[in-house]
């Protein structure tokens, strides 16, 4: 039994005593937690926040490095883009001119051949024209020729025979010289149907034509069937006969 009182003192003793400590507590005020002080200008922020902020600030860093970056090729990507789009445009413009000259080019030359080709027709039927123009009067020098060769042989056998009979006859270079077709005159009127040229006298016994005039129209002695005769070349159909006088 008294162990057990002794034991309850002791307890009532010591809670008195916890409980006397306690008390004076109450009436102070609690201390507030101390502010981190900020550094000063021109002094060194303290270690230990630095190196609690750069944990924080790696990370927003390098997400704002990488953004960059990839701004920076894209950038580069659409620089390319448009560089080969315009030399895609360049070659495309350039390659649409070699074309132009080239079409030019071949309508310059089909234009030049067209012409040539025109030019050769031209000169072809030229020349076809020239040798129609010219057969006529080449087939009328080689009658000529020819007449005046018979002419000629006509008037040497009517020469040989009026000297075998003791006629009188124009000499072969008198005659081509002043007379045929080549050879026009006028005619004086006459009472006497005589008149001189080239040296001689001719006559003639016939009526002189009434569609000839004596003063205006040209005529011409040529040698015709071995005979002489006074031509008018406005009237061929009509041919005067005429002989050297004596």
């Amino acid at each position: 039994m008294k162990l057990v009182l002794g034991t309850a003192v002791m307890i009532l003793l010591v809670g008195a005593t916890s409980y006397a400590r306690q008390e004076p507590d109450k009436g102070k005020p609690q201390e507030e937690p101390k502010k981190q002080e900020e550094p000063r200008k021109g002094e060194q922020p303290n270690r230990d926040q630095q190196d609690q902020e750069k944990p924080r600030q790696g990370p927003d860093r390098q997400q704002q490095d990488g953004d960059r970056a990839k701004r920076d090729d894209r950038s580069r990507q659409d620089d390319r883009a448009r560089q080969n789009d315009r030399s895609q445009q360049e070659r495309s413009q350039e390659n649409a001119r070699a074309q132009q000259n080239g079409r030019t080019q071949e309508n310059d030359r089909a234009r030049q051949n067209d012409r040539n080709r025109e030019g050769d027709r031209a000169e072809q039927q030229g020349e076809r024209n020239r040798n129609d123009q010219s057969r006529p009067a080449q087939q009328e020098d080689r009658a000529q020729d020819q007449q005046r060769a018979q002419q000629t042989e006509q008037h040497n056998d009517r020469g040989n025979a009026n000297e075998r009979g003791g006629g009188r006859r124009i000499s072969d270079e008198q005659f081509r010289s002043s007379f045929g077709r080549e050879h026009h005159f006028r005619v004086r009127r006459s009472d006497a149907r005589r008149f001189n040229y080239g040296g001689y006298d001719f006559r003639y016994s016939e009526a002189w034509p009434s569609d000839w005039d004596y003063d205006n129209d040209d005529v011409y002695i040529d040698y015709l069937d071995g005979e002489y005769y006074l031509i008018n070349p406005r009237h061929p159909g009509v041919r005067l006969s005429v002989v050297l006088a004596d």
